[in-house]
């Protein structure tokens, strides 16, 4: 079984909940404790195991004060899930520069960047079945929209370190990741009642044994390979 990334617990800012944010600046302290501390605790416990009140008890405020910032669970963790994504691609686009690599190379990066984002990773899995299920329609648009943005991005970041790539198949291959992502981030993490039953008989968990990082790797790798090697075409 993959070694299990060392939790850090949430630790309360220090906000006083009785007072009431009154300033832009007052506003978005708070939310940003929201945040933290719904970060902190999902690296505790799975998502489904978290409640807005416990999030905002752990940011030193009261569950009616965190509603006023996220009206529903599923809009807590879907900002968090933006903040995560922004700050993963940012890292990323500092780290890469603007140097040409291999499909191989490439991959292994993008892999390794990946590879310690549990958190982001939890909540990818869960974007389409949960947290897009109970938002208010105005954050689902601005959501898509910030989306839609870093589908850009990290497309331009993927045709800048490979120049034999389709001119415009960045954004594809980004879209590829998101699944690849979701389905690796799948296998290769187990609930604790699998890890459990799976005790009993060593040799079935190292069947289902999948690493995230290598195994994200290798099959990036071959659909860049792929992606580099097709002829470049008119059509729209």
């Amino acid at each position: 079984m993959p070694a299990r990334p060392h939790r850090t617990r949430a630790t309360p800012p220090a906000t006083v909940s009785g007072q009431r944010a009154r300033s832009a600046s007052d506003k978005g302290t708070r939310r940003r404790h929201l945040l933290d501390a719904a970060e902190a605790m999902l690296g505790e416990r799975p998502y489904e195991g978290l409640t807005t009140a416990e999030v905002a008890e752990a940011a030193g405020l009261s569950k009616a004060s965190a509603y006023t910032y996220f009206p529903t669970k599923e809009s807590l963790f879907l900002a968090l899930l933006e903040r995560s994504l922004e700050r993963w691609l940012t890292s990323l686009e500092a780290d890469l520069g603007r140097r040409a690599r291999t499909p191989r190379a490439f991959a292994r990066r993008l892999a390794e960047s990946l590879a310690p984002e549990t958190g982001l990773r939890a909540l990818l899995g869960r974007l389409h079945s949960t947290l897009e299920s109970n938002v208010p329609d105005e954050g689902i648009l601005a959501f898509k929209r910030f989306l839609a943005t870093i589908v850009d991005r990290g497309g331009a970041l993927v045709e800048t370190a490979l120049p034999a790539l389709p001119r415009g198949a960045g954004p594809r291959v980004v879209l590829t990741l998101h699944a690849l992502v979701i389905g690796v981030g799948s296998l290769s993490s187990r609930t604790p009642n699998v890890d459990r039953a799976l005790a009993a008989d060593p040799a079935l968990a190292q069947r289902f044994e999948v690493d995230f990082a290598t195994e994200l790797a290798a099959l990036l790798e071959v659909i860049l390979t792929g992606w580099c090697a097709r002829p470049a075409t008119n059509e729209s």
